[in-house]
């Protein structure tokens, strides 16, 4: 079966998938007869689930009737997936049977009460089996609105991406707010690094998208 169309399935922000992203870009340039498509995970539950993808990111080799023959987990050089493209035996391992779909997890963010922080339990509904815990945290923390304690992430606030380089998260995020003051910014890097130190993260750098100020890290 010859391989036609590569499917990126991935998180949205995920900076691995947008490494895989540019690798599939430069295979479809390199060979133009090759399609290529992507599907953000965590906006289109359903095709992910239909896919049967547990892991992100995860890349879909179709021939011309959308019939998968291989699949790759993770990351692979251009020469490597160009590799794959051209054999012509198939994956051992293609899932099958029941698509798996939702589960339930736990998380624990931390907002302000006052000036302290103060942790809060929240269980997730994960609508995949994809589990991506730091981005799940991240995403959650800023959509919480738990009066009394205080957000300081405006309501527009929305993840675009987030880069981890050892103990250091570095996280994009959008706003539509005219200013956010010095201290707003701090409480929300104070926030964060709550949020992700039991992930291992001791530092935080923050880069707030509307006016691309970027805050030291501490």
């Amino acid at each position: 079966m010859k391989v036609t169309n590569l499917t990126l399935f991935t998180m949205s922000a995920c900076p691995l998938g947008r490494t895989m992203r540019h690798v599939l870009e430069e295979v479809t340039t390199l060979l133009p007869e090759q399609t290529f498509s992507i599907v953000f995970i965590d906006q289109e539950p359903e095709l992910t689930n239909e896919a049967r993808i547990s892991n992100n990111p995860t890349t879909l080799f179709r021939d011309k009737n959308g019939k998968e023959v291989n699949r790759v987990e993770g990351f692979m050089e251009t020469d490597e997936v160009i590799q794959l493209i051209k054999t012509k035996k198939t994956y051992t391992a293609l899932p099958s049977g029941a698509k798996r779909e939702k589960s339930v997890e736990s998380y624990t963010i931390y907002l302000l009460n006052s000036d302290a922080l103060e942790a809060v339990d929240i269980d997730f509904t994960n609508p995949t089996p994809v589990k991506t815990p730091r981005i799940t945290a991240i995403n959650l923390l800023l959509e919480a609105d738990l009066q009394p304690l205080t957000n300081p992430f405006p309501d527009s606030a929305t993840l675009e991406l987030v880069e981890f380089e050892e103990d250091l998260s570095r996280v994009y995020i959008n706003h539509e707010e005219k200013t956010i003051s010095e201290d707003n910014a701090y409480k929300m890097k104070k926030c964060l690094l709550q949020t992700l130190h039991s992930y291992g993260t001791k530092k935080i750098e923050l880069v707030l998208k509307k006016d691309y100020k970027k805050h030291n890290s501490f």
